[in-house]
């Protein structure tokens, strides 16, 4: 988390330069490569390995989310926007389903080195709609301590915080892995 955020402060006015479109493109990419350093994973490398893919997948979390919250401005109504972004997430739940699923059957089948190279196939393969969606470009302020001192902020991350606390998706994530 901690290195997200400074990657994510310090990557905004790139990504504002090179456009939404170009970064989800390099998000895709190093998801790509968070995916194919899981190939060689075993006890011997295992350090190695989780540090590579924790440093891939925070450069492209911070690709990723910057872009796809710009282009979730820019394409939704204001007025209309929680109700259309719930939608999003709906159906962003619903077919979240589908990769434990796919994910169990995989390992199964194949092992670690197996479900890695699915992984990466469909990273790969999510570029090509990106390449027909317009290319964005924002100017960052680089006002970060102000939005943070926002009375409505802080109330924020007082949520913010339990419900991490409450989901610990990501040690979860990790734990799984772990056991596989």
């Amino acid at each position: 988390g901690l290195i997200d955020a400074i990657l994510l402060s310090g990557l905004s006015k790139f990504i504002g330069k090179i456009g939404v479109r170009s970064s989800l493109i390099i998000a895709t990419i190093l998801y790509f490569c968070s995916a194919l350093v899981m190939l060689p994973m075993n006890a011997e490398h295992l350090k190695v390995t989780i540090s590579l893919w924790i440093l891939f997948s925070s450069l492209a979390k911070a690709f990723y989310y910057v872009a796809y919250h710009y282009y979730v401005l820019q394409l939704t109504q204001q007025g209309l926007r929680g109700k259309e972004i719930s939608y999003l997430y709906g159906l962003s739940t619903l077919m979240g389903i589908i990769p434990p699923y796919l994910g169990a059957i995989l390992s199964t089948k194949f092992g670690l080195p197996g479900l890695a190279i699915v992984s990466a196939g469909f990273f790969l393969l999510s570029i090509i709609p990106l390449l027909s969606i317009e290319n964005f470009k924002f100017t960052y302020t680089g006002k970060l301590l102000k939005i943070l001192d926002l009375r409505s902020m802080k109330k924020e991350y007082k949520l913010s915080l339990m419900f991490q606390i409450q989901n610990q998706e990501g040690f979860w994530q990790i734990y799984v892995f772990m056991l596989l």
